[in-house]
């Protein structure tokens, strides 16, 4: 089961550090730069919302075209190789290398017939069956629908009847117990919990989980791994050095996109240049960035003229603990290079400038030069992209994984910027006090969970999820 997961991105972090081209231009030859440069300015021109639908068609086939020239080159010059995987775990101590004493390893594995749970402590490796991967599916299915409902309830229902606290609890506590079966009491003991999901476990809120004992999982130190082996590499890997050469060290580089006071197509309204969706405002987005840079030393804080694809190609002169990132994200779920992070347009008409679409795409962030700690996402459903057999989710988490991240903090569902903002601040004042990841989220849920008994009743603080090594710390 573990051979099986996260092949690409174990693949990745076996070669850190030896990318030889861009996808932002460095080291690209001037047919490959030249390509890039035309797609970025098509998907320039899409974020219009005053386009025409025969000319936005047209640029859609343009794209398409391009795209397909742009994958050729690539393989041409050989800088899309695939990295050799190196050796496949040999035995239960090498697949759980990278799993500290105190953890629980909790492993699902989804097959047609019968599926399985491994859980795993101190060495100690048990085996739990379950029912079949498409009966667990629709099971899942069933409750982010519920939990939906319940993060939608302060809008208009439309006359349907809204589930009560009552039910989603029910719905929690049923689930817990359809996926632990019998290792249900082993979990509830445990204070921390790794998680490996499979299939659609991938977009399951597993904080608002309910256990044996009736407390959340939320209420436990809980975080995701793609796999064991990918945990194993981000926590045993090259070690970040405290000072590296050439690179000014600061803790934190703090990102804010709101779009606001933002024209980039002459109307003042961009929108999705694949959906013609609208990108609505985020008014609350560069002062989440602003209080995040606020809380230390030394620190860089990017909004407006910024907050740019120019602002991100230079991060690379930056060793931070922390890239903190306000600002919309779209996370598409058919197609990895639709999943991107929308910046400001760029302000300058330079030849750089050229590559710059406003758009930080999938494929973009997954080649950034970073050496970060943690990456925070603060964006809707960031969590969000492609189920990939095998690798999970293929999408921003996993790109800013590819990009030198050892955690990502990210959201399975559309948060309201102002709740964001509000968890942050939270999230923060505990990690910058040296508790991990892991602990800093459970204490932002424990607070957000206060603010809920107060009157607002939707689960919103479940969204927030970790991905990677749950244990990373600003000192690390």
């Amino acid at each position: 089961a573990e051979r099986s997961r996260a092949r690409i991105l174990s693949q990745r972090l076996a070669v850190a550090g030896s990318r030889q081209s861009s996808w932002f231009g460095e080291g690209l030859d001037d047919e490959t730069r030249e390509i890039a440069a035309a797609i970025a300015q098509r998907q320039s021109r899409l974020q219009d919302a005053d386009i025409a639908a025969a000319v936005r068609d047209s640029l859609k086939r343009e794209i398409a075209a391009l795209e397909r020239d742009f994958r050729v080159a690539r393989l041409d010059d050989g800088s899309a190789g695939g990295a050799e995987a190196g050796a496949f775990p040999g035995d239960i101590g090498d697949v759980l290398r990278g799993v500290a004493p105190d953890e629980t390893v909790l492993f699902f594995f989804l097959a047609e017939d019968r599926s399985f749970l491994f859980t795993a402590r101190r060495g100690e490796v048990r085996v739990w069956p379950l029912p079949a991967r498409d009966e667990i599916e629709n099971r899942v299915r069933m409750y982010l629908g519920l939990w939906a409902q319940m993060n939608r309830q302060d809008s208009s229902t439309g006359g349907m009847q809204v589930p009560s606290d009552n039910d989603l609890a029910a719905a929690s506590a049923g689930l817990f117990r359809f996926l632990t079966g019998p290792a249900a009491a082993e979990v509830a003991a445990a204070e921390k919990l790794v998680i490996v999901p499979d299939g659609l476990l991938h977009r399951l809120p597993f904080a608002a989980l309910v256990d044996a004992d009736g407390k959340h999982l939320g209420e436990k130190i809980l975080f995701l791994a793609p796999s064991l082996e990918v945990l194993a590499k981000l926590r045993t890997g090259p070690q970040r050095a405290p000072e590296t050469p050439g690179r000014e060290v600061l803790e934190v580089i703090a990102v804010g996109c709101g779009l606001t006071g933002v024209d980039n197509s002459g109307s003042g309204q961009r929108v999705n240049p694949f959906t013609g969706r609208p990108l609505v405002g985020l008014p609350h987005a560069e002062a989440e960035a602003a209080n995040v840079a606020g809380r230390f030393r030394r620190a860089q804080l990017r909004t407006g003229a910024q907050a740019t694809e120019a602002g991100f190609r230079e991060l690379s002169a930056y060793r931070a603990d922390i890239l903190h990132i306000a600002a919309h994200g779209v996370a598409d779920q058919k197609e990895v290079r639709r999943s991107f992070v929308v910046l400001n347009p760029p302000t300058r008409d330079d030849e750089a400038a050229l590559m710059d679409d406003g758009i930080l795409q999938w494929y973009e962030a997954a080649d950034l030069d970073l050496d970060a700690g943690l990456v925070t996402l603060s964006s809707c459903s960031s969590a969000s992209g492609v189920l990939a057999k095998g690798e999970g989710v293929t999408g921003l988490t996993q790109a800013f994984l590819f990009a030198g991240a050892r955690c990502v903090l990210a959201t399975l569902a559309d948060v309201p910027d102002s709740y964001a903002a509000s968890f942050m601040a939270d999230f923060y004042a505990s990690y910058k006090e040296g508790h991990t990841a892991a602990v800093s989220l459970r204490e932002a849920m424990f607070r957000a969970r206060g603010a809920q008994d107060s009157g607002d009743h939707r689960p919103l603080w479940a969204a927030f999820t970790l991905v990677g090594d749950g244990g990373v710390t600003i000192s690390d």
